[in-house]
């Protein structure tokens, strides 16, 4: 390489610097944002093979108690399928006996008072047994 041919290529490289810097940052972000992904989408299927398979109800309800996520040992608990479930609230099958304070749960669950809301409570099944 020839001092000219030197100073031309330090020169292009001097002013093309910050594009290499930013493509160097975009790579790295680019490689973060893959392996950030891949450990999200693990703990999603590990999350969903709990959720699907153990043996006690779970459910994920909205701010106005209505089903999000029922998962299958609740519905063998209410007598209800799925599908029906999520077109209902937690309070239409709810006994009446726990709806007041499971209302107030929820309300300090959204409002951040409580991280989360765990329960033992009675239903109203499907066959209208409790």
């Amino acid at each position: 390489m020839t001092k000219d041919s030197l100073k031309q290529f330090l020169d292009l490289f001097e002013s093309n610097k910050n594009l290499l810097i930013e493509s160097d940052i975009l790579r790295n972000a680019y490689f973060q944002l893959k392996k950030t992904t891949a450990e999200l989408l693990e703990s999603e299927q590990r999350f969903r093979q709990i959720f699907e398979n153990v043996r006690y109800g779970i459910i994920l309800t909205a701010k106005n108690t209505s089903f999000i996520k029922v998962n299958p040992a609740f519905c063998q608990i209410t007598g209800y399928s799925s599908r029906e479930l999520l077109k209902k609230k937690f309070s239409d099958i709810t006994h009446p006996a726990h709806l007041k304070q499971d209302l107030k749960a929820v309300k300090m669950m959204y409002t951040g008072e409580i991280p989360y809301y765990s329960t033992e409570k009675r239903y109203i099944k499907k066959s209208g047994e409790v």
